[in-house]
């Protein structure tokens, strides 16, 4: 994973907020879950790690994997490649477009 190299032999206190962030994504996505939720797991990370996130949920999805994001704040590209978020309670909910409309060239 993107920014864990080396980290191998640290203890998991010794870990940035972030760092353990991606460890336990990394020890999640071994159990292969079919719902993946994620609660500020992208608030804190860089730019590389947001696209390598982007990635990833992607991926899942394609593979019929569902993952939820917990998130105050969602990186500008990733909202402006939802569709319409819909409002639901005090929560904006966004769906990323399905692997038709990614053949399709929309935005993604």
């Amino acid at each position: 994973m993107v920014g864990l190299r080396g980290a191998s032999a640290w203890r998991i206190a010794e870990l940035s907020f972030s760092e353990r962030g991606r460890a336990c994504l990394a020890a999640e996505l071994l159990r292969g879950p079919k719902v993946l939720f994620c609660d500020g797991l992208v608030a804190r990370a860089g730019v590389p790690f947001w696209e390598m996130l982007r990635g990833l949920f992607r991926a899942l999805a394609r593979e019929g994997n569902t993952v939820i994001l917990a998130e105050r704040r969602i990186p500008d590209r990733w909202a402006l490649a939802a569709v319409d978020p819909q409002p639901v309670g005090p929560f904006r909910v966004y769906r990323l477009p399905g692997p038709a409309a990614e053949g399709k060239g929309e935005p993604g």
